[in-house]
């Protein structure tokens, strides 16, 4: 019971949501946009290519039956899990663990993010 409490904390405060992504801290001018993102708002949770408290996420975009669920479920995900078999199938094979809802990305934040996972080392 408390090791679960204590990775619910680590989770929520490590999984910190973002409200606007023009708030993001340039890590320098050069830093694309989409890693600049997974370094402040996934990283803690996801790893690039071997699972972690969440799914890998290089590849995602090819594992989701589509692009627009994906977008959802990054903004809303307990939304997403209630109607959806591969997101419950997700929170399932993750022990339940929730994803911290990140309502402020767009669709090409998003986008950015995926693109620097599938084409980062």
């Amino acid at each position: 019971m408390k090791l679960t409490l204590l990775i619910l904390v680590l989770v929520f405060l490590g999984c910190q949501q973002a409200t606007d992504t023009k708030y993001v801290q340039a890590e320098s001018p050069t830093t694309p946009i989409g890693q600049q993102i997974y370094t402040t708002q996934c990283a803690s949770c996801h790893k690039l290519t071997e699972k972690y408290i969440g799914p890998v996420l290089k590849g995602a975009r090819e594992r989701w039956p589509n692009k627009e669920l994906l977008y959802s479920f990054v903004k809303n995900p307990q939304d997403v899990i209630k109607r959806n078999d591969y997101a419950m199938a997700l929170y399932n094979e993750y022990k339940q663990s929730p994803m911290m809802p990140y309502p402020g990305l767009s669709n090409a934040d998003i986008n950015e993010v995926l693109n620097y996972c599938d084409t980062a080392k």
